[in-house]
């Protein structure tokens, strides 16, 4: 017999993201260190468009788990989309996109064969170039996007040819 959803299950599946929001918050509120409510909370203002919100619990997230790679591609994930969906202010596009160029970064250092990181750090930098109007800026994008999606190809690669291959490997 399942149990019974929560009321933040609930509140997700009845798409009433205000009131999934109240609960989450208050959860973080008595359980500070709840990694699933922040990420949620993080999902739910990006669905919502806020992206301002979505920032700050992505950073949240890297504050409580500086070692845990996911949380910086999580960041990145968030700049790339709100850049792409054309949700920023375009005085603000470019640092939005080098924070998140940092993120995916900091995640390859935390773990170099991490091929969610080298996709975001990719559509980072091909946002870059999208919105330059220098050409020489424009090559340098390009030549490191290019870098990283042929280092995305290896890893992806070497995963399909390690034992027991299914996809990516899970911290």
């Amino acid at each position: 017999i399942d149990a019974p959803p929560t009321r933040t299950s609930v509140n997700l599946d009845s798409q009433l993201p205000d009131k999934a929001i109240g609960v989450l918050e208050s959860r973080i509120q008595s359980h500070p260190r709840d990694m699933a409510s922040v990420q949620m909370l993080a999902n739910l203002y990006g669905g919502m468009g806020d992206y301002r919100s979505a920032l700050a619990w992505d950073r949240k997230r890297i504050e409580l788990e500086p070692d845990k790679a996911e949380g910086y591609v999580a960041l990145a994930v968030t700049a790339w989309q709100t850049s792409n969906k054309n949700l920023v202010p375009d005085e603000e596009r470019d640092a939005l996109l080098d924070e998140g160029i940092q993120a995916a970064d900091h995640a390859l250092q935390l773990r170099p064969d991490y091929y969610e990181a080298l996709i975001y750090a990719n559509l980072l930098y091909r946002e870059k170039a999208k919105y330059t109007e220098d050409q020489a800026q424009k090559a340098e994008y390009e030549k490191r996007y290019t870098d990283y999606q042929e280092r995305a190809r290896e890893v992806q690669a070497q995963q399909k040819q390690a034992p027991g291959a299914g996809g990516a490997k899970q911290e």
